[in-house]
């Protein structure tokens, strides 16, 4: 007897608690919906760039040139044109990312950041319009890199359009520099980037990190940007944390707060086509700089959070910190199966059970094992494209046995409804077996 599962909509949506048994949803790994485009509602701020952008190019301010106005891609400030009161003097400042129309079919012409104050009379002035890092705008942040209160800006740049290469540049607001009030404190290449106060001492840092797709392992880390006003820039960077030399690549990053005010920064790496890590890195007073609590300083292998799935660290149990999945060996698979175990980090930077028991069939569907089948069970894998079979057998845990199979599962990936279906074997049907369904 051939059954199937309708895996829908709806129950992906009921499927959220971990507790459940399922089908359960997890967030990919890249954003795939751009953000907004800009709105020109505010016809002043709009008016005074465009002066200045007629003026920059053709002499006259009023010889209009055409612009089109480039978002940022990512992060909370997802429009192309951001007003924040940056000195808090309760006066409003707006940076502007845009690039001439006649522009957009050269594919390595550098977006343009403009900076504008707001006057008392409820009109604008842009006070500097200069070429940024990179022909995308990936993100926009602030922070106030050096205490001062007055909060810097960190723009994080795809180099171009063709490329995965990143960038970010700090700007530091000076009015005092009449003609160029915003001024490039540092570039650096990135692959994740973050602010947060990782020695608790009051004042941001920017932690970022990077490895060498070029195979040059010795550049995997992870390091901090730091304010030291008594060097010539006024910027230090803290030394680097090795980390596995394995990764060509960081997809993600993740700040965490653990109860006793420390700061954790979950790295996930990427290392082969469907591999995946991620590292756990944290302040250490003692040593006055960072450690990686699950990558061996001299192997520089991170082998406890290795998983053969895309599947990102993320807030699996809903408390507002970032979990960690690992995997291991289902008992008695001969393929074997992999299986997944999510973690929370522990205040001693340990591994903490969530939950285990979890078969991810894609990084956006997995049922947990014991309260699908409903008793212990061990099964084969055979995957072909899109087309994924488990063998599944009977398991005595106490005698560490396989018995006899229950059933064929098989999951089409490239279905939208219909994805997984099973069939019981005949002592299946014979002695009353059915999986547990939702």
């Amino acid at each position: 007897m051939r059954q199937k599962i309708m895996i829908v909509f709806a129950i992906l949506l009921l499927a959220v608690l971990f507790t459940s048994c399922g089908i359960r949803p997890i967030r990919p790994i890249e954003e795939l919906m751009r953000p907004p485009v800009f709105s020109q509602e505010d016809s002043a701020l709009h008016g005074a760039l465009q002066e200045a952008v007629n003026l920059r190019l053709e002499g006259d301010e009023k010889r209009k040139v055409s612009i089109v106005y480039k978002q940022p891609k990512k992060g909370e400030y997802n429009t192309a044109v951001v007003k924040r009161d940056l000195n808090a003097d309760g006066r409003m400042e707006a940076i502007a990312f845009y690039v001439p129309r006649s522009a957009l079919l050269n594919m390595q012409t550098n977006v343009q950041i403009a900076f504008l104050s707001a006057e008392e009379d409820g009109e604008w002035t842009c006070l500097q319009d200069e070429q940024g890092n990179g022909t995308d705008v990936e993100f926009v942040r602030f922070c106030d890199f050096d205490g001062n209160g007055t909060q810097e800006i960190l723009v994080g740049w795809r180099v171009t359009q063709n490329s995965v290469d990143t960038k970010f540049t700090l700007y530091d607001l000076d009015y005092s520099r009449e003609n160029t009030p915003l001024k490039s404190l540092v570039t650096r290449d990135y692959q994740t980037v973050d602010v947060l106060d990782a020695d608790a001492d009051g004042i941001d840092e920017i932690f970022f990190s990077m490895s060498d797709s070029m195979g040059t392992p010795e550049r995997n880390f992870a390091a901090a940007l730091d304010y030291a006003p008594n060097t010539p820039t006024g910027i230090q960077e803290r030394p680097h944390v090795a980390l596995d030399t394995r990764v060509f690549r960081y997809i993600g990053s993740y700040v965490n707060k653990l109860n006793d005010g420390r700061t954790v920064v979950l790295l996930d790496g990427q290392y082969g086509a469907n591999q995946m890590l991620t590292e756990v890195v944290s302040w250490n007073a003692a040593s006055n700089g960072f450690t990686a609590a699950f990558s061996d300083p001299k192997t520089r292998v991170n082998s406890k959070t290795c998983r053969d799935i895309l599947l990102p660290a993320q807030d699996f149990d809903g408390d507002g910190l970032t979990d960690i999945p690992t995997q291991y060996a289902m008992l008695g698979s001969k393929t074997p199966v992999q299986l997944i175990r999510w973690n929370a980090v522990a205040q001693d930077l340990t591994l903490q059970k969530i939950q285990d028991d979890l078969l991810y069939f894609h990084p956006s569907h997995s049922i947990c094992v014991q309260d699908f089948f409903g008793r212990s069970v061990t099964a084969d894998r055979a995957d072909d494209e899109n087309i994924v079979t488990l063998l599944v057998y009977a398991w005595d845990a106490d005698t560490k046995r396989r018995g006899e199979q229950l059933l064929t599962l098989t999951w089409d990936s490239a279905a939208t409804i219909d994805a997984l279906t099973y069939t019981l074997t005949p002592y299946a049907e014979k002695n009353g077996y059915k999986p547990n369904i939702a």
